[in-house]
């Protein structure tokens, strides 16, 4: 199976939450994978990335893949959650896929100090001509999008704000569980360690960092699920 993503940047497997969801599932599921580095999602079938090619099955979406591949190999992660447990589970991916994500994107484009160290880091996936001109139309179609879903439309306060309150669930959430849901991963723990480490271990200083450190279950958190299935991970070693 080949796992078409980002290239790897600021020390991340992946500056993609989405593609680092996928891989971090592959990767406590036991699922063998190859990562195809893919650095334009214009040809991707719905023009975004992740996306797997098993064996001439091409499934993009992150969510959609995690369920095609749990069907696929018999995986079930949440077999052990409670009714009420999966539908928590369900709330908190949409609270960090739909919402929380868009908060990575303005701090990301639209936050001029992170802008200036994520502009730097995408340079090295860019033409070297043209890069400068391809960064600038992309940042701004981003912001556009960033502006459409809602969170872009507020002021940095506003949306460090709506930062915080979203990650102070998900330490509430977490209490003193060595995973989300207790002393076993599952399919969210994938999908939490993907927004947490993007959030304190990405490109620049970003506010989120420090609404997220400051609690000290999520930066464990964070640290085991990167010791346990991604030792190699380059921002954890300065962490």
């Amino acid at each position: 199976m080949n796992l078409h993503q980002f290239p790897g940047s600021f020390g991340l497997p992946n500056a993609s939450p989405f593609c680092m969801r996928v891989e971090t599932f592959c990767r406590i599921a036991g699922i063998d994978y190859e990562v195809v580095d893919q650095p334009d999602p214009r040809s991707a079938p719905k023009k975004k990335l992740p996306v797997i090619d098993d064996g001439g099955k091409i499934v993009p979406d992150s969510g959609f893949i995690v369920d095609y591949l749990s069907k696929k190999h018999g995986v079930d992660l949440d077999e052990k959650l409670t009714p009420e447990q999966k539908a928590l589970a369900h709330a908190l991916t949409r609270m960090l896929c739909e919402h929380y994500y868009w908060v990575i994107v303005y701090y990301r484009f639209k936050h001029e100090p992170t802008w200036g160290v994520v502009r730097e880091g995408f340079k090295n996936m860019m033409p070297a001509v043209i890069g400068g001109l391809v960064l600038k139309m992309v940042r701004k179609q981003t912001i556009k999008q960033c502006e459409q879903a809602g969170v872009g439309r507020h002021s940095e306060p506003e949306v460090a704000k709506i930062a915080e309150a979203d990650i102070d669930s998900l330490a509430a959430c977490l209490g003193d569980k060595q995973f989300f849901f207790g002393a076993e991963p599952t399919s969210f723990d994938a999908t939490a360690f993907a927004f947490l480490a993007n959030t304190l271990w990405g490109p620049g200083d970003p506010p989120i960092r420090g609404a997220a450190a400051k609690h000290q279950n999520l930066v464990a958190y964070t640290k085991r699920m990167r010791d346990k299935y991604f030792a190699d991970m380059e921002a954890g070693k300065t962490s």
